[in-house]
């Protein structure tokens, strides 16, 4: 037991007297449990605040009554409002706007945020019985008639309006301006966004005339399962549930929604901790062979092989220990700057708190600690073989067996090219099943590169340290060589970069490819002459008068519609669709054939009839559907709305949807959204440019309506898909970042180990700036020899990958060559930057007592 406990004072005391290499391992831990712990943290505390905001809203609601067979009417609110045993009834109802001030001709900026218009209910002073909806108006004065709205005063700075000023709010119901009454505290609202609020009459009048969406009732008499009663008693055609339900409801979609960010931000935290590992696993094998001749005077003072073992693996746990828990405060840290991002794109999540739970404690202090632990484990291991005499007479290491290793790796680069090349090759597999085998190629390739990368460094990390040493003479021969001393650790140094590099590759040839695949899908699959739509990919309808106007334009031979209706075919959907005006079902009032590239086409794909759907031939053989056959359609509350008969197949389309429904089928069955998207094709009368020019006068009231050629579009969706890339690149910057680290922890510790080696540099006549740009060339060196490797293997991957996803629509396999240079030359860079801080270190190290050492 003393001698246990011996050891582990002798582990604390050699993390204690070892700061600096403790410290930059402890970062490694860090920076991985970081982003576990701060998408744990963000996605929780999202959620308690959703939750928290939608108890509070609808606590007091007894009843929410929704549209069913046919949506609420006016008639159906004055009879709830009626019925003796209701207090109070609010119309819960939005319309999406896009808005601009007065005057100006380009929407106000909203921080990516909904803007929409909704119903005024103030709050009675000093309430404590606020419901959803209820606001505290904070100056001015509430709206009043059709005119005046109410902005919220967290969005006031950012819209950069104010009481009085005009502004101009552009829907699907038109164009109209308001004057602002007032501004409000939006604690109320239930959800985020930006809501112009007016008076009930007013909104009704402009904004419902298809019908109320929403009913939220209060009963000061009756309980909220009365209530529910009482409501379908009177309305058998409405959707009435407890206030509790329907928060249920809500909230289990917004998890479902959120659980996507968690999966995406975990995974991007564990590519970290897996770059990490790499990292550690480095250390401590530099550790272990760095102290070789302490743990043999250990051994031959009669400590065991376990006790040593076990002593490394305690140094292990407090680096992890500690990394986790610092991780932990990083996560809160990250989720405190997302918050104050959201804050200064004005977004306000009031009452939003740090999401610290349990789980999202326990979860990445476990998994770092795993980690630091199982990096540790194999120089544990070779730590408690030491034996006494023998390695008290050994160096450092330097004569590495590689035989092993690199036969093991060959193997495994072998069978990970035969897995990559049987799913490229077997074309007639399902897509899924090709992947799978890709994707148990590219973890054999990665695991095969790690293993084999040891004995390429000794040829390769030659050859780029003669390219790159040349010009600094004997500096760089020597830092050519001491680069290709170390193999192993020179591999496992590189590797951590090899796996960010390949994954930036593997990215970049994806977005390279997909804006390709978009761009020839949009220019060669659409058969048009001009797209009307709105920004991004349509997310607000177009306002009626806009596409009426369009209609009416001299020259339009013809204008295909196209929205998404709030349906199902076949079977009801397991609960109500609650994710607003998104749609589920493709729904066009032309011909898809005349708008889209149609192969094999059998039937009659015309859908200006109600009642007629087309799909492809792969859904129809699915679903065992054929020509003629009637399907049973259904609303998005799962009630059944008649019945549509499969009158076209096509064989094969790029672009148009596997199933599209006429529009007309929805007329009057509360089923449908609006217009988002037309197709225009001229009749031959004008140029195009004449044809364009009165199109862009026909919708130059609407602020949002752009007309653009399919190149256009196309142009337009290829930049949302690089912003998407763009935020890919960030978080895998963070394994970049990582590396880096562990190039620096390499060095650092590389300085360390050859201390007499650089002091007998020194005593030579080598100038402190030689010493420091030989550091620095065997850092470019590791670092572009890491890179090598990791572009290398993305692209024979990402290539792998491309091929399998060419079925998909992916067909435009793109090697994006000058994004691949600029990752070699950043590569370089890296090695200069990781190399600053050991070099300075190397260079200010005493000749004569790192002699005596």
């Amino acid at each position: 037991m003393s001698s246990q406990s011996a050891m582990w004072r002798v582990g604390w005391r050699s993390v204690m007297a070892h700061k600096v290499r403790f410290g930059l391992t402890v970062i490694a831990v860090v920076l991985g449990t970081a982003f576990v712990a701060g998408s744990l943290m963000f996605t929780s505390a999202l959620s308690a605040t959703f939750d928290q905001a939608l108890n509070k809203a609808f606590y007091n609601i007894d009843a929410v009554v929704k549209g069913n067979q046919q949506p609420i009417s006016r008639e159906d609110l004055d009879r709830t409002r009626a019925l003796p045993e209701v207090s109070t009834v609010f119309v819960h109802d939005t319309t999406s706007v896009v808005i601009a001030k007065a005057g100006e001709d380009s929407p106000l900026p909203t921080g990516g945020m909904q803007t929409s218009v909704g119903v005024w209910y103030e709050a009675a002073p000093n309430s404590d019985e606020a419901v959803v909806d209820t606001v505290t108006l904070q100056s001015g004065a509430a709206p009043e008639g059709e005119n005046q709205v109410a902005i919220p005063a967290s969005q006031q700075a950012m819209l950069g309006l104010d009481v009085g000023d005009e502004l101009i709010a552009v829907s699907a119901n038109g164009q109209f301006t308001y004057t602002i009454s007032g501004t409000y505290s939006d604690e109320g609202v239930g959800e985020p966004g930006i809501k112009l609020l007016m008076a009930e009459p007013a909104y009704l009048d402009r904004y419902d005339a298809g019908g109320i969406s929403t009913l939220l009732v209060r009963s000061d008499a009756l309980s909220d399962v009365a209530t529910v009663d009482l409501l379908k008693q009177n309305f058998p055609g409405l959707d009435v549930r407890t206030g509790t339900q329907f928060a249920d409801d809500v909230t289990g979609s917004f998890k479902e929604s959120m659980a996507f960010v968690t999966y995406f931000l975990v995974a991007f935290g564990l590519i970290a901790l897996v770059v990490g590992t790499f990292i550690i696993a480095n250390t401590f094998s530099m550790l272990v062979a760095q102290r070789t001749k302490e743990f043999a005077l250990l051994r031959a003072l009669g400590i065991s092989r376990g006790q040593l073992r076990r002593s490394v693996t305690f140094e292990a746990i407090i680096v992890g220990i500690s990394g986790s828990i610092l991780g932990v405060l990083g996560g809160i840290g990250l989720v405190a700057g997302i918050r104050a991002l959201m804050s200064a794109f004005g977004v306000e999540l009031s009452g939003m708190g740090f999401g610290v739970t349990p789980r999202s404690v326990i979860v990445p202090l476990v998994l770092g600690v795993l980690v630091t632990v199982i990096s540790a484990w194999a120089p544990a291991r070779r730590a408690s073989a030491v034996h006494p005499v023998e390695a008290m007479r050994q160096g450092s290491g330097a004569n590495e067996r590689l035989h092993k290793r690199t036969i093991g790796g060959a193997v495994l680069l072998v069978v990970g090219i035969a897995f990559a090349l049987a799913g490229v090759v077997l074309d007639q597999e399902p897509t899924k099943t090709r992947a799978i085998l890709v994707g148990i190629g590219a973890f054999a390739l990665i695991v095969g590169v790690f293993f084999a990368s040891a004995a390429a460094s000794i040829p390769l990390v030659g050859g780029i340290g003669k390219v790159v040493g040349a010009p600094f003479g004997s500096v760089g021969r020597l830092a050519q060589t001491n680069a290709r001393r170390t193999p192993k650790r020179t591999a496992t140094t590189a590797f951590a970069l090899t796996l960010g590099v390949a994954l930036v590759t593997l990215i970049s040839m994806f977005s390279a490819t997909l804006d390709n695949s978009i761009r020839d899908l949009s220019e060669n699959e659409i058969k048009v002459d001009y797209i009307l739509m709105g920004p991004g990919t349509g997310e607000l309808p177009l306002p009626e008068d806009a596409i009426e106007k369009v209609k009416e334009v001299p020259g339009v031979a013809d204008v295909s519609e196209l929205s998404y209706a709030l349906a199902t075919l076949e079977e009801p959907p397991a609960q109500p669709m609650m994710q607003g005006p998104t749609g589920f079902l493709s729904t066009m009032d032309g011909n898809p054939a005349e708008v889209y590239v149609m192969d094999g086409i059998e039937g009659d794909t015309d859908l200006s009839q109600p009642n007629r759907m087309v799909a492809s031939e792969e859904v129809a053989k699915q679903r065992n559907w054929q020509i003629g056959q009637r399907v049973p359609l259904f609303n998005g509350n799962g009630v059944p709305i008649g019945d549509v008969e499969l009158s076209g197949t096509f064989a094969t389309s790029k672009v148009a949807s596997p199933i599209t429904v006429s529009q007309s089928t929805f007329n009057d069955k509360f089923a449908t959204t609006a217009v988002v998207a037309m197709f225009v094709n001229g009749d031959g009368s004008l140029s195009k440019e004449e044809l364009r020019q009165r199109l862009e006068e026909a919708v130059a009231g609407s602020l949002y309506v752009r007309v653009q050629t399919p190149e256009e579009f196309a142009d337009q969706q290829a930049g949302m898909v690089k912003n998407i890339m763009n935020i890919l690149y960030g978080l895998l910057g963070l394994a970049v970042i990582i590396a880096v680290i562990g190039i620096i922890n390499t060095l650092a510790l590389n300085v360390i180990e050859r201390r007499q080696e650089i002091g007998m540099l020194r005593a030579v006549g080598m100038h402190k700036r030689q010493l420091r740009g030989m550091i620095t060339l065997e850092s470019v060196q590791i670092a572009l020899y890491g890179a090598l490797l990791g572009v290398g293997l993305g692209v024979g991957i990402g290539a792998a990958f491309l091929k399998v996803l060419a079925s998909q629509g992916l067909d435009a396999l793109t090697i994006p060559v000058t994004q691949i240079l600029w990752v070699l030359f950043g590569a370089a860079i890296v090695g200069v930057i990781a190399a600053l801080w050991p070099a300075q270190r190397a260079a200010s190290t005493p000749p004569l007592e790192a002699m005596v050492d």
